[in-house]
């Protein structure tokens, strides 16, 4: 009995998927060594690369949903915030972006040491990278919000918001 439960999923699944591939014939894709072929067309081949994407990726604002998944409470408080980030990362002022990272970080244990190489973890990368982010699109998903290409993740933590990660 516990068989028949186990293999009766499996073939509506089967059959779901039988279905939709049918349905979807018209648009026969080839994968190779991450790269697809739309092969729709006589005679013709087009090619691109696979690339993952995300709506936060996308043109656009973050939606709410990933927001929501990034545990932020509040995007606009977010936003907000970041605006002023970027305005302490500009004048480097080390003090305020101090108090906004939730040490220890891989990279650096404590706030007297992130002090003392402040311009080894924000190096021209990571300011680029904060100078360059747009508050209304940033990629967000279960770790956090990042810029950039993930140079810096921030988190919210009761309410506040902290830089969890620095990848330089």
């Amino acid at each position: 009995m516990k068989k028949i439960l186990l293999i009766f999923p499996t073939l509506i699944l089967f059959f779901a998927c039988n279905q939709n591939n049918t349905r979807n014939n018209a648009n026969k894709i080839k994968v190779e060594n991450n790269k697809f072929a739309d092969t729709t067309s006589p005679g013709q081949k087009v090619e691109a690369a696979v690339v993952g994407t995300s709506d936060s990726l996308m043109p656009g604002k973050t939606t709410d949903e990933s927001w929501k998944i990034a545990g932020f409470t509040n995007p606009s408080s977010f936003k907000e915030f970041f605006r002023e980030f970027k305005g302490w990362v500009a004048n480097d002022n080390i003090d305020s972006i101090t108090a906004h990272i939730k040490f220890p970080l891989r990279i650096c244990p404590s706030a007297e040491d992130f002090k003392k190489n402040y311009s080894n973890f924000f190096n021209s990368q990571v300011k680029k990278s904060v100078e360059q982010q747009d508050p209304d699109r940033f990629f967000a998903n279960y770790s956090g919000a990042m810029t950039g290409n993930g140079e810096l993740w921030f988190y919210e933590i009761k309410g506040k918001y902290y830089v969890i990660t620095i990848n330089n």
